[in-house]
């Protein structure tokens, strides 16, 4: 908050040691005077280290937040979200941490190219939880099965596109099978995707560059990701990651890459839009937000 305001706030009340309920007064105040008031928060706080009221009566600690609120006629404001972004984390470890999937999302793709592949695409969209998964490559259907299992925990849908008969791997399976190329696709589509899972061979230099100009770049709605298997380059002619490297470098700032060891290995597109740089105003410093 400005000096100024901090200054009409100050002295915090004694009759109200623990300032349970001051906030009230400050977004009171604020409108009162035609300022606006916002919570830009981007950590989790867990109390861990010491239990809630280990060192103050809560009971005492309500019974005076109610009495300076009934002073001051004072309520509780009704809140509204202005802008919500995900937390985009740095580490696999950390997404893992956060959203660790069962063995039943994983364990048919052991033995697979995608063993290693198939818990961090898991925990990523179930971090993001799209109504809609678009997967570009069907294969054996080893990642589809992957993500419908994140799917189904909010009743979200995927569709899975491949020029081969991709149905006899997924009878039963509740997902939605087209059989065509990427590129035939893209023409009739017409819907913005959170999640665009790209698994398609021959993961050319040329084709992943097509995809990033016509999928990525037309259809991925802001706070979505693009999701490319096949990062980790065993063979020459696996040109994804370099593809992407090269293809950010005459974009705006409005992506962020991420790249992520594994059996392939994942890349993580993410279109942050006009996301802030929280990564950088927290390296300057926490007094700089």
């Amino acid at each position: 908050m400005t000096g100024e305001f901090l200054r009409q706030l100050t002295p915090f009340p004694e009759s109200n040691p623990m300032g349970w309920g001051l906030d009230a007064h400050w977004s009171a105040l604020a409108q009162a005077k035609g300022l606006r008031m916002a919570i830009v928060d981007a950590c989790a706080v867990e109390h861990k280290w010491r239990p809630v009221g280990a060192r103050y009566d809560m009971g005492d600690a309500w019974r005076h937040m109610e009495r300076y609120l009934a002073e001051h006629h004072l309520s509780w404001p009704a809140h509204q979200v202005l802008c919500e972004y995900l937390r985009i984390y740095e580490r696999r470890a950390e997404y893992l941490a956060v959203f660790p999937p069962p063995v039943e999302a994983v364990e048919h793709g052991i033995g697979s190219d995608a063993a290693d592949d198939l818990p961090l695409l898991w925990a990523i969209a179930s971090l993001v939880r799209p109504e809609l998964i678009v997967e570009l490559g069907t294969r054996w259907g080893t990642s589809t099965r992957t993500l419908i299992h994140a799917a189904g925990q909010w009743g979200g849908r995927v569709i899975t596109v491949d020029p081969a008969d991709a149905r006899p791997y997924l009878a039963g399976l509740p997902c939605q099978f087209i059989q065509k190329t990427g590129e035939e696709l893209f023409c009739v589509w017409n819907t913005p995707v959170k999640i665009l899972f790209i698994d398609t061979d021959p993961h050319s230099y040329e084709q992943t560059r097509r995809w990033l100009d016509t999928w990525v770049q037309t259809w991925l709605a802001d706070g979505g990701v693009a999701v490319f298997h096949d990062v980790l380059s065993k063979r020459p002619e696996i040109q994804v990651a370099q593809a992407v490297r090269d293809w950010l470098r005459e974009q705006p700032r409005v992506w962020r890459w991420q790249e992520f060891a594994g059996t392939s290995g994942l890349g993580l597109l993410w279109r942050v839009g006009d996301r802030p740089d929280f990564e950088g105003l927290f390296a300057r410093g926490a007094g700089r937000l």
